[in-house]
């Protein structure tokens, strides 16, 4: 890995890049729930959204702007905007368009996101008024946790990141602010209520590069990431790049400096995952679930998908169990190739099942070691050389208890 610094700003720690969050009435009580994020210089753009086959009204004004020049992106919590119709695409686009021309920035140049509760269409009067509210304030402040508390919904703390490292003879900046906390199981793609992620970078990097770096980064973080079997309509991924570290464009996949890049922005991106899994709804557990020894790689995550998903095995670990029994049984009847004589499980390197049996020291020993948040439990098939890896969490009181008042 290179040197690094690692700064807490989050989006507003590279160059040239101003943002904060006001509330507009959107929440109950008056907390912040609509943010800008303003670049003084153009940006190069790449974006990922969300497969799911109904998607918030935001995405379709984002994809319409793919190739453009971006100065701003305006973020809404308390409402997704989504299962809206027509009306909610309208608003959508009134949201982009009224920020530009208040900012008079170029038309097209201004990105937008929701979050919050579907089915609702928004106050646009309460809209309108944040927006002309964030105009007003942003040329004379600039505040990472009014921004984030701006785009949170039911999140518990912010999530905030960012690495300042040499390119070449020049120091970039990148930075990330997220907000999610459950239905999480990212499945995101170029053209990708809850995971919305914001990266920011004062790299000078082409638009085709930043996209390839995104795509490619997005496989072994954000679509590693499991909490609760749920697939939003809203979730969304955008980096812009101003420029403003470096006077020689990074355009070729060839040249050092991309190698850089790339290995900081994937750094970037797990360390800001595994933050959105600790910081899940009731989360006490983060668990880094791999499958070895699969047949093949499809096998591998077919069970490590089982597992990750199963609320047997998220219920025992939230209880202070090892869970090796529920996946035995799990990793039984997920696997095609599956051998009982041949698996092991090993939580925290204690082997808990082996040769066909439990292995009651082991399971003792790593009794021991539940107290820790972080945890690795291994399934290996030992029958070919097939992997995959997640990151997962427990299924706690708390989750069924806030998830039980949100939805309406």
């Amino acid at each position: 890995m290179v040197d690094i610094l690692h700064l807490e700003e989050g989006v507003l720690s590279p160059q040239g890049f101003r943002g904060t969050g006001v509330s507009c009435g959107l929440k109950n009580g008056g907390s912040k729930d609509i943010s800008l994020l303003l670049s003084e210089a153009p940006c190069n753009t790449a974006m990922a959204f969300t497969k799911n086959n109904i998607q918030g009204a935001h995405i379709a004004i984002d994809k319409a702007r793919v190739g453009k020049k971006c100065r701003a992106i305006l973020i809404n919590s308390g409402n997704a905007n989504c299962l809206t119709g027509q009306e909610g695409l309208d608003n959508a686009r009134f949201m982009a368009e009224e920020t530009e021309k208040l900012l008079d920035i170029p038309s097209k140049s201004c990105l937008i996101a929701s979050t919050g509760v579907i089915g609702r269409q928004l106050n646009m009067t309460r809209i309108k008024y944040g927006i002309e509210r964030l105009v007003n304030v942003i040329p004379n402040e600039t505040n990472i946790r009014h921004f984030s508390s701006g785009i949170m919904t039911t999140d518990t703390r912010q999530k905030n990141i960012a690495y300042q490292v040499k390119i070449g003879k020049d120091t970039v900046t990148l930075g990330a602010t997220a907000k999610g906390d459950s239905m999480i199981k990212p499945s995101l793609e170029t053209m990708h209520a809850t995971l919305l992620i914001f990266i920011t970078t004062d790299a000078n990097i082409s638009p085709n590069l930043l996209q390839k770096a995104l795509d490619y980064c997005i496989k072994n973080s954000f679509n590693r990431m499991s909490i609760d079997n749920d697939l939003s309509p809203n979730d969304s991924v955008f980096i812009v790049a101003n420029g403003l570290a470096q006077e020689e464009i990074i355009s070729s996949k060839d040249d050092p400096r991309y190698e850089v890049f790339l290995e900081v922005l994937e750094f970037l991106m797990i360390n800001i995952a595994k933050q959105l899994i600790k910081q899940g709804l009731g989360v006490t557990k983060l668990v880094h679930l791999e499958v070895v020894g699969a047949e093949n790689d499809e096998e591998a995550e077919k069970i490590v998908r089982a597992v990750s998903e199963s609320y047997q095995v998220k219920t025992a670990l939230h209880g202070q169990k090892t869970a090796w029994q529920k996946i035995v049984n799990t990793v039984a009847n997920t696997s095609d190739s599956f051998e009982l004589d041949k698996l092991t499980i090993s939580y925290n390197k204690n082997v808990l099942f082996e040769n066909g049996m439990p292995n009651a020291a082991s399971i003792v020993s790593a009794l021991g070691d539940m107290s820790s948040i972080d945890c690795t439990i291994e399934i290996n098939l030992n029958s070919a050389t097939g992997t995959a890896f997640l990151w997962t969490c427990d299924l706690t009181h708390d989750y069924v208890k806030i998830n039980s008042f949100i939805n309406e």
